[in-house]
């Protein structure tokens, strides 16, 4: 099986788009990581922010599912139908079937982690005809309402029973004092991790590089990583997803 090459990036100069979704006002955006850089049914990785009155519309989900970990800031989740309020430190899913809206309804600018996933049914499609990159699907979606929910996760800690249909294991905050190690192992897990504060260094391989705040580390099956604190508290966000090593994998 061929190797996919670990990706660590910052935010740079994000996107802007206007009506994110169909909504109101500017939002920003940057893409971490594709479809394409996993081997498992990512379809992305990504880091949106929102400013005070903006609005990210209200949108069906019928192909993938999604998890939004709140960064900073404050606002409102419509959650098929149902608002409810959410702050830093919230994981919010969306599964199959259901349609959630975000608003910014307070002073300080709303950010957060998009982990966005292919659905089974999807995701089988991708995998039998080969598609790669392609937006295709012949998924008919999910009759019905969708599954939401909101779990804290504002103090270090990992969930690991989690609302989706896929093979998503965990999402997990992490607080590495000085001294501190995590190792992820990646002989049948990949994982998206995001720097939430503190300074530290990922080793891979023959690599070590120094990580900051807001810093994103895609890790593809097949490249081990170590996460060590430079002397300060250091804290990462990790999202893991199961990937059964398979022969003769598409490169």
């Amino acid at each position: 099986m061929s190797k996919r090459s670990v990706i660590i990036s910052t935010l740079g100069v994000p996107s802007q788009v206007y009506g994110m979704h169909g909504g109101a006002g500017r939002a920003e955006y940057a893409v971490h990581a594709r479809r394409s850089q996993f081997f498992g049914p990512w379809e992305a990785f990504e880091w949106s922010l929102l400013p005070p009155g903006g609005v990210c519309g209200e949108h069906l989900h019928t192909r993938t599912e999604e998890i939004y970990f709140i960064l900073s800031g404050s606002g409102d989740m419509v959650l098929n139908g149902e608002i409810r309020d959410v702050r830093a430190g919230d994981v919010i899913f969306t599964c199959v079937g259901a349609s959630h809206e975000l608003r910014n309804t307070h002073d300080n600018d709303l950010t957060w982690l998009v982990i966005e996933l292919l659905s089974p049914a999807t995701a089988k499609v991708f995998d039998e005809v080969h598609l790669d990159d392609s937006h295709r699907s012949d998924s008919k979606g999910t009759a019905g309402v969708g599954m939401t929910e909101v779990i804290s996760l504002r103090e270090p800690g990992i969930i690991d029973e989690l609302p989706l249909s896929g093979p998503m294991r965990s999402v997990g905050r992490h607080l590495l004092a000085d001294g501190d190690s995590l190792t992820l192992r990646t002989t049948d897990h990949e994982y998206a991790v995001y720097v939430l504060s503190g300074v530290g260094t990922v080793e891979f391989g023959a690599n070590t590089i120094v990580v900051e705040k807001d810093t994103a580390i895609s890790l593809p099956l097949g490249e081990n990583a170590e996460f060590r604190s430079l002397g300060e508290p250091f804290e990462l966000f990790v999202a893991s997803m199961a990937v059964p090593q398979r022969t003769g994998a598409a490169a």
